[in-house]
């Protein structure tokens, strides 16, 4: 077994580097460790550009013997060039089974981003799959090609996250994206963030009705921030969650939309249903909930047959100190859950 504690002091060394930061150093030094069977690099404001990242791509093509690997590189001014030379060389790690990649506040659009998708799943191995590029030019046509790579090959992930918050995604994209599960039945914890996006409800729902095509899912975390969801959405999504028959642990971001009581008292009644449910997290903040439906919500989990752990966050709602109070003691009745939270 490969001793992995030199490369991870080297990773802190550069990491803590400010002004002096030398690419081309820290570049030099990675090569050294060509045989590490895992590296993580924290690459994030350096400002590395497009030839930066030409540099990392071939430096990570030469680790043969690498199966887990995550790189940072938040806010480096990358385009697609440097996304494709990424790309490449993450191609040439046959053996790779774990990748995180963080790409958020670069300026790729779908040219790189597909280079990247197609370069990554390249790898028939892959296990462990997380990409952030939030805050980029991603469009329609990076779904349309993971969709379509997905459909041409059994994929073996087996945890998925995708971070594509803050781009040009449509409904006609989240289709494709829920179209693209369909051929991943191994994933069992599957996280999905499309805040801020050009979504409607109609796009999230038909991105959702495909989840429970994976027969494994055991993990599932949500979130579509500012997506124009109202109270048709939560009792859809309490339908689909009780389609997914292994589904025990639901963390689920509405926050900023639109939704009121209503939704909120079926999405409850749909979980109440869903008999292994072990772990809730709701994140409701800025939308139209008033006491009512707080209170509703409290009294269907309340009765969940095998919660442990129960959250939710209703803050800047129409929910008055009264129902907060009420909604909390409800949940702390509960002799199952042992970790209630109710953050107003």
């Amino acid at each position: 077994m490969i001793n992995n504690e030199p490369l991870q002091e080297f990773n802190q060394c550069f990491q803590d580097q400010k002004s002096d930061f030398s690419l081309q150093q820290m570049i030099e030094k990675l090569d050294q460790y060509k045989h590490a069977s895992t590296f993580s690099v924290n690459l994030n404001k350096k400002q590395i550009g497009d030839l930066g990242a030409k540099q990392l791509g071939d430096s990570i093509s030469h680790f043969q013997s690498i199966n887990s690997f995550q790189i940072q590189l938040e806010e480096n001014e990358i385009g697609n060039n440097g996304c494709i030379f990424l790309a490449q060389g993450i191609a040439q790690c046959l053996k790779l089974i774990s990748i995180k990649i963080n790409l958020n506040d670069n300026l790729i659009s779908d040219i790189g981003a597909q280079a990247l998708i197609e370069g990554i799943l390249a790898n028939t191995n892959m296990r462990y799959l997380s990409i952030h590029i939030e805050n980029n030019q991603i469009t329609d046509f990076t779904i349309q090609k993971l969709n379509n790579l997905t459909s041409s090959q059994v994929l073996n992930i087996i945890k998925l996250e995708l971070i594509l918050c803050d781009n040009a995604i449509s409904d006609k994209g989240a289709q494709n994206l829920g179209r693209a599960f369909r051929n991943c039945e191994n994933i069992s914890s599957l996280v999905i963030s499309l805040n801020d996006n050009q979504l409607t409800e109609n796009g999230v729902l038909l991105l959702a009705q495909q989840i429970p095509f994976m027969k494994n899912l055991i993990s599932l975390n949500l979130s579509f921030v500012n997506c124009n969801l109202t109270d048709f959405v939560p009792e859809k999504f309490g339908e689909i969650f009780f389609a997914c028959r292994k589904l025990s642990l639901i963390s689920l971001n509405m926050g900023f939309n639109n939704l009121g009581c209503i939704g909120i008292h079926k999405l409850g009644e749909w979980l109440l249903k869903n008999k292994n449910l072990e772990f809730i997290k709701l994140i409701l903040w800025m939308n139209f909930i008033r006491d009512v439906g707080i209170i509703q919500l409290a009294k269907s989990l309340n009765k969940s047959e095998k919660m442990y752990s129960i959250s939710l966050n209703v803050f800047d709602n129409k929910v008055t100190e009264f129902g907060t109070n009420k909604a909390r003691q409800i949940l702390q009745k509960s002799k199952r859950a042992v970790n209630c939270q109710l953050t107003n």
